[in-house]
């Protein structure tokens, strides 16, 4: 039968090693997202800077790059699968301009005015908003 004093001992050395793991667990959780480490895009990747949230979901969508994009391009489609997007209106003249009518709290609605960015033929389709906007973004 082992001392009380051995005991003692190895129950201290156990209890340190615990009490090591669980901070050096809690280190990587606190980091595990630091430097944009999720899987997101450049331009949707989390921030943790401000109170911004970035609000959305991933979707996988089984159709070729080419199809999606001129989906994608004609904003007038955008309404038909983002659920807080009334319409979007292109504003003739301008060059990649839209004005985006989003339903807000108490039954009213809010207009975003943008202008496409940058913009890749089957790669991708950025816009900013632009001034006189109800809605300071980038998407």
């Amino acid at each position: 039968m082992k001392n009380n004093r051995e005991i003692g001992i190895a129950g201290s050395v156990a209890a340190a090693g615990v009490a090591l793991g669980a901070v050096a667990f809690g280190a990587f959780l606190s980091r595990r997202h630091e430097g944009g480490g999720d899987d997101a895009p450049k331009l949707a990747r989390r921030k943790n800077q401000g109170e911004h949230a970035l609000v959305g979901r991933t979707v996988t969508i089984r159709k070729p790059a080419a199809e999606l994009y001129v989906y994608w391009r004609d904003f007038g489609n955008l309404p038909e699968f983002m659920e807080n997007v009334e319409r979007i209106t292109k504003q003739g003249g301008t060059k990649g301009r839209a004005t985006w009518t989003i339903k807000a709290p108490a039954g009213t609605t809010v207009d975003l005015k943008t202008e496409i960015t940058d913009d890749v033929e089957n790669e991708r389709i950025a816009w900013a908003s632009v001034e006189g906007s109800d809605i300071e973004t980038t998407g």
